[in-house]
């Protein structure tokens, strides 16, 4: 096949892919890392040509020569909306940028490599800023801000096979808020009132990675196993009384009594996962990949706890387990220092009717992503890549106070990354 039909599938792939039909989601997690995969809607886990192996498999890294780093920045803008018959609301426009940078190091002749990395796994900021968002007392603001440093290692079995595995220390902020009612009697009688709270702690956790890849200058294979990780911390739980100017006196200074600033525990899994991905070249100039990845949501679960009833937060737990499927593709353009890449995939959500709130509320997503990487010369390339997350409709139940009352929620967001590879 010639170099200008080869082009010309390239083109034919891609067009198929941003035309694909509707679908289904994500947004519990992170699975694009690095402008290259970020093209590729995150269909990475068996080439793992690069850095980004640490995070992906780090059974790979021993096929990276030398010593080489990778250095990046996502910036994703997600909207959320609920449309309820109690009123519709939109979620703060909060824009997020969490860093990623990795590195890894095989010595000449060597059968092993060791790698480092720090990304973040999960990157949640969900804030329905209404005063009177209808869904505020089931939840109004829902924060898992985390980061996980990779520490890796990889030995070569064959020229084909390698193992690798490593741990993975996840530290960061976790937070969550709503609105009460509550009654205090005053002189003139019962007065009834809202009280906002807000939980925040400093979390961390400890968690297992293994991983298998086999390579062969066609195609390759590659599976990963990440245990389940637990995240937990201690902080404290505010409380603020609306409208407290407007209520009596003596109602005033019960209200404050009732609602001191208690300490707070709060803890969140991250779910088990295991994923494969299997890659091919058809020709030199083009690359294919597909991937699939199994997340044990049924087996995670959100907690806060706080001493005494008044401060007692709890949520709703019952997630289902998700099967994500991701294909994504690179082809070479006639400059070799060029290369596109293209990606789809379907991204179900964890989040059940009766499990949905609006700190979590998500449908099935489909991943559209292109990509571009560069080469400055031999040892420093540059990598873009965007993604636009298409979620489906998720209907809650319970979801207005008193219970009872469904809501919808809408949600899209898109994710450009840019990062940068040396090889010293």
């Amino acid at each position: 096949m010639t170099h200008a039909r080869r082009l010309l599938c390239l083109g034919a792939v891609i067009a198929s892919l941003s035309t694909a039909g509707p679908a289904a989601a994500d947004a519990y997690g992170r699975f694009q890392h690095g402008g290259r995969a970020t093209g590729q809607a995150g269909a990475f886990l068996a080439r793992a040509a690069d850095p980004s192996a640490v995070a992906y498999n780090p059974a790979a890294i021993v096929r990276l020569e030398g010593l080489q780093a990778q250095a990046g920045l996502d910036f994703e803008a997600p909207t959320d909306e609920f449309e309820s018959a109690a009123g519709d609301s939109k979620a703060r426009h909060s824009i997020q940028f969490p860093p990623a940078a990795y590195l890894t190091w095989k010595p000449a002749g060597a059968r092993w490599a060791v790698g480092a990395g720090v990304d973040s796994p999960l990157w949640r900021l969900i804030e329905w800023d209404n005063a009177l968002f209808p869904g505020r007392f089931v939840a109004r603001r829902s924060e898992t801000t985390l980061f996980a440093a990779r520490a890796v290692a990889a030995l070569a079995v064959d020229e084909h096979w390698s193992v690798g595995g490593g741990l993975r220390y996840l530290t960061g902020t976790s937070g969550y808020g709503d609105t009460v009612t509550a009654t205090e009697s005053g002189a003139a009688g019962p007065v009834s009132f809202e009280v906002d709270r807000r939980a925040e702690v400093s979390a961390d956790g400890l968690g297992l990675d293994l991983a298998v890849h086999y390579s062969t200058a066609r195609w390759g294979f590659g599976a990963t196993y990440a245990s389940a990780t637990e995240v937990e911390g201690k902080g404290d739980v505010e409380f603020q009384v609306r409208d407290l100017a407007a209520l009596p006196a003596d109602v005033q200074a019960a209200a404050l009594a009732r609602f001191p600033r208690a300490d707070v525990r709060l803890a969140e899994d991250l779910p088990e996962q295991l994923a494969a991905g299997f890659w091919f070249a058809p020709y030199p100039e083009l690359r294919l990949e597909l991937d699939l990845a199994l997340a044990r949501w049924s087996a995670a679960s959100s907690s806060v706890g706080a001493e005494g009833a008044v401060v007692a937060i709890t949520r709703r737990n019952g997630w289902r387990d998700t099967l994500s499927i991701r294909f994504g593709l690179e082809g070479d353009l006639p400059d070799p220092r060029w290369r596109l890449g293209a990606g789809v995939a379907i991204e179900p959500t964890p989040a059940r009717p009766g499990a949905a709130e609006p700190g979590a509320a998500r449908g099935d997503a489909l991943v559209y992503a292109l990509g571009a990487s560069f080469d400055l010369d031999a040892r420093l390339s540059f990598d873009l890549g965007y993604s636009y997350h298409d979620f489906d409709a998720l209907t809650g139940e319970r979801q207005l106070q008193p219970a009872g009352g469904a809501a919808t929620y809408q949600a899209r967001a898109q994710l450009f990354s840019v990062s940068a590879r040396w090889r010293f």
